[in-house]
């Protein structure tokens, strides 16, 4: 009777993972509500290992869970995830949408062991995965390391459970593979990897708003209805200003594109042409960080 009553405690209790943070529930009502154009664009990097035990599909499927936690949240406008950290280049070119903060991260410590305890009649296991990470925060354009932490993580789960019969000779054997244990610490390193990101988004911002301000970019400004003699004119003005460093032209699908390299803000840029060709343009134009769409009125 007293192994039996051993038995069901421990088949129904269970096995308690290491005390989490903040949930993810609770972090999307962390961030106040901001369009996209005004959230720093973030991109994160597939992590690498240094150490053994953990393959690079793990890794792929660490860095998926890190980036799908960071675009459930209104914080970041998260970009899609680069195959590795060699991609930073591909950051600063192209007309693509460009990435302000680069996420790189590396796994520094891992290890996975299987524990069992013996109760009479039932053996009850355990999983424990330990795992050290360190991420970092990268400007893609200067590679200086803005932010970084240093994360671990130690979880434990439910293992094998068997239940031997002594009236049988039998031994049953319900089984929670290691890769349940991985998992967990993954979702574990990915809240708090996250929790760090909130706690320091006002620093990104900060950090994100100087380097605009101060050395500027690229922006692409697109124009509806614009003819051939306006595009070149255009093009004097903003080659003949000191904000702007150089100016390349192409189209598609009838819109004309200027290419602009510019100090300070894609703001500036709009506000050097809109004074002086305010009767010209038609409505509102939409300016982001990067981008300038604008309709040109037709003669």
């Amino acid at each position: 009777m007293k192994s039996l009553f051993l038995l069901l405690f421990f088949m129904a209790t269970p096995i308690c993972l290491a005390q989490k943070g903040m949930s993810t529930e609770q972090m999307k009502n962390t961030c106040d509500y901001k369009p996209l154009d005004k959230r720093v664009r973030i991109t994160v990097s597939r992590f690498s290992s240094s150490v053994s035990g953990i393959n690079s599909r793990n890794l792929d499927n660490f860095s998926t869970m890190l980036t799908n936690a960071l675009q459930e949240l209104d914080c970041y406008r998260v970009l899609s995830m680069q195959k590795n950290e060699g991609d930073l280049a591909g950051e600063i070119e192209g007309e693509q949408l460009k990435a302000q903060i680069v996420l790189v991260g590396e796994v520094t410590e891992y290890s996975a062991t299987k524990n069992s305890t013996d109760f009479s009649v039932v053996k009850i296991g355990k999983n424990k995965v330990h795992m050290g990470f360190v991420i970092q925060l990268k400007d893609p354009t200067t590679r200086d390391i803005i932010l970084s932490k240093s994360i671990n993580v130690d979880t434990k789960t439910k293992g094998s459970t068997s239940v031997r019969n002594p009236l049988w000779r039998s031994t049953t054997t319900t089984s929670n593979q290691i890769d349940k244990s991985m998992h967990d610490t993954f979702e574990q390193g990915v809240i708090y990897a996250v929790d760090f990101l909130i706690q320091n988004l006002d620093k990104i911002e900060q950090h994100v708003q100087v380097v605009t301000t101060n050395t500027g970019g690229m922006t692409n400004m697109h124009i509806k209805n614009l003819d051939l003699a306006s595009l070149y004119e255009l093009m004097d003005v903003l080659e003949a200003s000191d904000l702007v460093k150089n100016v390349t032209n192409s189209s598609k699908d009838g819109i004309a594109i200027l290419a602009i390299e510019h100090e300070k803000t894609s703001q500036d840029i709009f506000n050097l042409l809109g004074r002086k060709y305010a009767s010209n343009i038609s409505g509102i134009p939409s300016i982001s960080d990067g981008k300038i769409e604008i309709n040109w009125k037709k003669e």
